[in-house]
């Protein structure tokens, strides 16, 4: 994708087919050793460590699996999250087991009768990807769901929280992505080959 001009909505519709396409291609072999390199990557993070509040996703499509990443969170007594998606964007509630979730119009698992909070007291979000490139732009699925529920980290003047932390597969990444004005930039993104971190608003 060009950043020169902007692309039109087909070339990322079709753009974002070819890189659903290529993560649900993925032998099992090949995605169970990227998944773990990820998780060992997203524990190193040092935000990450001092997080207490951690928003992450049920995967769905190919997306990267977090169970051990969540169970690690657990373990370590932080207060693990997720998304309930909504008309005008997401509210993330708490999960405590997979008891909790059912599954949404999307197929997508969500917490149900537990607690929510304000998006604001986030200390880390993990989030899907269909791809990104090197200025923290990323490609998601297309709803708008994620720049809509954190479109106010656009108005900060420096970064505090929460830190949006993208996953995905090597081949998620893309030379450059057309940004829209509306999209939230990630702090970072972390594939199997390695922790990437865009701009002043990052940092380990």
């Amino acid at each position: 994708m060009s950043s020169s001009s902007h692309s039109s909505d087909a070339e990322r519709d079709r753009e974002r087919q070819r890189l659903r396409a290529l993560r649900r291609g993925l032998s099992a072999e090949r995605r169970r050793e990227a998944e773990l390199e990820i998780a060992a990557r997203l524990r190193q993070l040092r935000a990450y460590r001092r997080a207490v509040r951690i928003g992450v996703y049920f995967a769905v499509d190919g997306e990267v699996q977090l169970g051990g990443f969540i169970a690690d969170a657990r373990r370590r007594g932080k207060q693990v999250y997720a998304p309930i998606i909504e008309a005008d964007g997401m509210r993330f509630a708490l999960t405590r087991e997979e008891a909790d979730l059912a599954v949404n119009r999307f197929g997508i698992p969500e917490p149900r009768g537990t607690p929510l909070i304000e998006l604001r007291m986030l200390d880390l979000v993990v989030t899907p990807l269909v791809g990104f490139d090197p200025r923290g732009t990323r490609l998601g699925m297309g709803g708008g769901y994620y720049d809509r529920s954190f479109g106010f980290l656009k108005h900060r003047t420096r970064w505090l929280k929460p830190k949006l932390v993208g996953v995905g597969f090597s081949g998620q990444r893309l030379a450059a992505i057309d940004a829209r004005p509306w999209d939230v930039r990630l702090c970072c993104a972390v594939t199997e080959d390695r922790i990437e971190y865009f701009g002043r608003s990052a940092g380990p």
